[in-house]
């Protein structure tokens, strides 16, 4: 494991989405930054490339599919662990997130042991 904290990206257009996920891993000594929609993301990504992106699929502008695709076809980013985490639910919405690249999904409300699990897991840090 390297000295420095896993670099997390959470985008959401909800700010209490967001907040939410930042408390519900605050604990785990994370760098935790955030973005409000898909073009803030992607910028972001382009400047500093995370260890992993929690992204929500329905966001105005660019949807969270429409991100994970961007950062699949960039070679410098195409890596990087992308899990969905979004009020969607049903085969649909889990087939679109794979197809755009995401590794994991996760339904809203998230359970936080689960969540945190899942991301400690998609870092590859023991539970």
């Amino acid at each position: 494991m390297t000295s420095h904290p896993a670099d997390v990206l959470i985008v959401d257009d909800e700010s209490d989405n967001r907040e939410l996920l930042c408390l519900m891993l605050a604990s785990e000594g994370f760098l935790l930054r955030t973005a409000d929609d898909g073009q803030q993301a992607l910028t972001m990504i382009a400047e500093r490339s995370p260890d992993l992106i929690l992204l929500d699929a329905m966001m105005p502008g660019l949807s969270g599919y429409d991100v994970a695709a961007a950062i699949r076809a960039n070679a410098r980013t195409k890596d990087v662990p992308i899990m969905i985490v979004t009020a969607m639910d049903g085969a649909e919405a889990r087939r679109l997130g794979r197809a755009a690249g995401a590794e994991e999904f996760m339904c809203k409300p998230v359970n936080r042991a689960e969540l945190r699990a899942r991301v400690r897991r998609m870092l590859g840090l023991a539970p």
